[in-house]
């Protein structure tokens, strides 16, 4: 009677919660894996060419929008503080901004090139995923991205040595400004 409805009320109210649990970490687990991606995708502009990150594009470059609570809540703070837990050296002169456009909110993250500069990562950049026993990896402790066209990938011989001959010139050109100032 009146004491099983309580006790399949309290199942439902549990189910539910439950549920509403495993929806929260598959969301949280899902952000920790955008923010890994996002780290290596900072890494990469930096090594490769200045340029930016938009947000609320899906993978087909199809504007999508984002929420703009959620938009607004993202500080450059976080981004470099995020950044610098993981790239050695130090990516410096983030810039987030929000737009509009029509309905839709999107943010751009400015990420600069930072010549004769090589950033590689410190730790790994692992998140969650279905599986507790094996996380998924954005990158490895001591891997070095670079940009081709849009994505993010792994060093090649060709992008090293491009890296280095501009690292060259850097320290070159720095060398030669001291020389002057002396004379």
């Amino acid at each position: 009677g009146q004491l099983g409805n309580q006790r399949d009320a309290i199942l439902e109210e549990l189910t539910r919660k439950r549920e509403e649990l495993e929806d929260a970490k598959r969301e949280c687990d899902s952000l920790q894996q955008e923010r890994s991606e996002l780290v290596k995708d900072i890494a990469a502009i930096a090594n490769t060419r200045t340029g930016f990150i938009i947000l609320g594009v899906n993978d087909a470059f199809q504007p999508v929008g984002m929420d703009h609570q959620r938009l607004d809540a993202i500080r450059v703070e976080d981004l470099h503080n995020k950044a610098s837990a993981y790239i050695y050296p130090n990516v410096d002169g983030l810039r987030f901004k929000t737009f509009q456009k029509g309905e839709r909110w999107f943010g751009a993250i400015y990420v600069p090139h930072t010549s004769g500069v090589i950033h590689v990562f410190l730790k790994d950049g692992d998140y969650p995923t279905a599986d507790p026993k094996k996380p998924g990896h954005a990158f490895r402790k001591g891997m070095i991205y670079v940009r081709h066209g849009a994505k993010s990938e792994i060093i090649t011989p060709h992008d090293m040595e491009r890296m280095l001959k501009e690292r060259d010139r850097a320290q070159k050109k720095f060398l030669l400004a001291g020389i002057r100032k002396i004379s």
